[in-house]
């Protein structure tokens, strides 16, 4: 249990959206491979968890705590639907003073109170999503590197990046302890009737950001895990 805070009870927040929706250009291109961003489906998985994650803050309030720890997210397909649930345990601060926005942080155990004494609070789990899709003309020999899927994975990741920058600044973050990394590669048939394979990249960082008690004039940057 974090030393100076108490344990509530656990704390959950769900949200769940229709994933249907119609596929964005596959990067057909007489010149050669190209990338193309979904935006539709980046902009519904950050919609997801933001709104899971609110949905937890909720749940935390109505338990009178000041923050959840441990954070755990789970996306999970159900039918034409997606899942997006963000849970962990509420706590509350020994005192009188308690914070009227309560915080989720991904770290647990002892891990907050060395945030504060460190000089840092949490603020915030923080995601940075990023799909893109591209159009294979033909089958690469096996046991070879596949380039188009490299060159897909390469900008999914860089989108992810930024999104996850883009979502510690609205915490007013100076810097990001990163919680994990996730990446997915798929193909499957072309929907526009063409031959040839449509091959999709996914990525989504998860982490805390963290804001100092003095303000600090640099840009968030990401860090390794406090463990």
């Amino acid at each position: 249990m974090p030393v100076g805070f108490t344990r509530l009870g656990p704390a959950s927040g769900t949200s769940v959206f229709d994933a249907r929706a119609p596929r964005p250009p596959c990067g057909r291109n007489r010149d050669g491979f190209e990338v193309c961003p979904d935006t539709a489906a980046t902009g519904l998985v950050r919609e997801g968890w933001t709104t899971a994650l609110a949905r937890l803050r909720e749940h935390c309030a109505d338990l009178g705590g000041d923050g959840v720890t441990g954070v755990r997210l789970v996306q999970q397909r159900l039918g034409r639907q997606v899942e997006f649930t963000a849970s962990g345990t509420a706590v509350r601060a020994g005192g009188q003073v308690h914070l009227a926005r309560p915080f989720t942080t991904h770290v647990e155990d002892g891990e907050p109170t060395s945030l504060l004494l460190a000089g840092w609070v949490p603020a915030g789990v923080v995601v940075g999503p990023a799909t893109v899709r591209g159009h294979l003309r033909g089958r690469r020999p096996a046991r070879e590197e596949q380039p188009e899927h490299t060159e897909m994975l390469a900008e999914a990741m860089a989108a992810a990046r930024r999104a996850f920058r883009d979502d510690a600044l609205l915490h007013s973050a100076q810097e990001v302890v990163l919680h994990s990394m996730s990446t997915h590669i798929g193909n499957e048939e072309c929907g526009s009737g063409e031959h040839g394979t449509d091959a999709e990249a996914r990525v989504l960082f998860v982490g805390t950001a963290i804001v100092q008690f003095r303000l600090v004039s640099r840009p968030p940057s990401t860090t390794v895990s406090l463990h």
